[in-house]
């Protein structure tokens, strides 16, 4: 934000009255205004003094400058008003006196994002109360299409909750297709991901890469989140564009609970993704050895699949220097020393 760098530099193009709201000089500021200062003057990022002194938090200094003739709702280079600067500062009482002055609580910058995104991600829940309260509704944005992604990033489970009170979709998807609930998924937010389930959000909706919200807690060990889609009805054994499941991602992020989670619900431990890979292939190849034990001593079958290079099992924990696995391997007799590569 362009006053943050004045605070340290001053840019060649801020005004005196800029420079003194930004040293907190209130008499000064008083005085410029009084002199006929240009109220609506922009600096080299488009910054105007009202913008600045909702940055510093001067609801004196941005009363007077807005009851003396300043555009509550300029923008500077980043398509923000002084509205953003009040509430990315916490600053209620500016943030309030702009909303009274009219500033739009639906105003989006450059990145699409709006007021209301900033202050869910703050988990400010006054200023969404206020800003809904004022008609801020849910837009979508660049990186999380809109702010119930951020509750749920977060774990505010009050305010996810008083975003879904005011019409927001559990099942709203961003750019990736992915919905809230993938979010509560992969940052563990239990509490957050039960309250969308019982808001109706779907448990097997999936992403453009065919995921499911049980892939992201199996990538982040989230076991309690995993546990919680199984018990409301998550598919188990769905696969994604690449034909691997939620339990490929576990055992090759070397998340050990959530396999034995998904065994223990009914996982197949010898699917085969589209390159042939397995779960026991894919633990062996990130070096997990006690997931790789964990899968051949319930009964993983390395011969069912073949990959690409025509590579079983047994080869593959030779080539990884996986010696004692190969070695278990021909102790479980789950492997067939005959069996050749593609390369004999």
């Amino acid at each position: 934000m362009s006053c943050l760098r004045y605070w340290f530099r001053y840019s060649t193009n801020a005004t005196p009255l800029i420079k003194a709201i930004l040293d907190g000089n209130n008499e000064l500021s008083r005085e410029l205004i009084t002199q006929g200062e240009d109220l609506n003057v922009t600096d080299n990022e488009g910054g105007t003094p009202l913008i600045c002194a909702a940055f510093k938090g001067n609801k004196e200094i941005a009363e007077i400058l807005i009851d003396e003739g300043s555009e509550v709702n300029q923008r500077n280079h980043k398509k923000q008003t002084a509205l953003f600067y009040s509430i990315a500062n916490n600053n209620e009482e500016v943030a309030r006196l702009l909303v009274l002055k009219g500033a739009d609580v639906n105003v989006s910058d450059k990145h699409g994002q709006t007021p209301l995104f900033h202050a869910a991600e703050n988990n400010n829940e006054e200023f969404l109360r206020m800003l809904i309260e004022k008609g801020a509704v849910n837009v979508s944005d660049d990186i999380y299409g809109q702010t119930l992604f951020i509750a749920a990033k977060n774990n505010n489970e009050e305010v996810a909750r008083l975003l879904i009170e005011k019409g927001a979709d559990v099942n709203i998807s961003n750019k990736y297709g992915q919905t809230p609930i993938f979010e509560a998924a992969k940052n563990s937010n239990e509490e957050v991901a039960r309250m969308l389930i019982e808001k109706g959000a779907d448990v097997n909706v999936s992403d453009k890469d065919g995921q499911t919200p049980l892939f992201s807690a199996a990538t982040n060990n989230n076991e309690e989140v995993a546990r919680l889609l199984i018990e409301k009805g998550a598919d188990i054994n769905v696969s994604d564009k690449n034909g691997t499941t939620p339990l490929f991602s576990a055992a090759g992020n070397k998340n050990e609970e959530v396999a034995r989670l998904l065994i223990e619900k009914g996982a197949d431990i010898n699917a085969c993704s589209k390159s042939g890979e397995n779960p026991l292939s894919t633990a062996l190849k990130c070096g997990t050895e006690k997931m790789v034990m964990t899968l051949m001593n319930i009964g993983a079958n390395n011969n069912v699949c073949k990959n690409h290079a025509g590579t079983k099992t047994f080869h593959i924990a030779l080539n990884h220097g996986k010696y004692e696995v190969a070695k278990k391997l021909l102790e479980l007799s789950v492997t067939d020393m005959d069996i050749e590569d593609n390369n004999g």
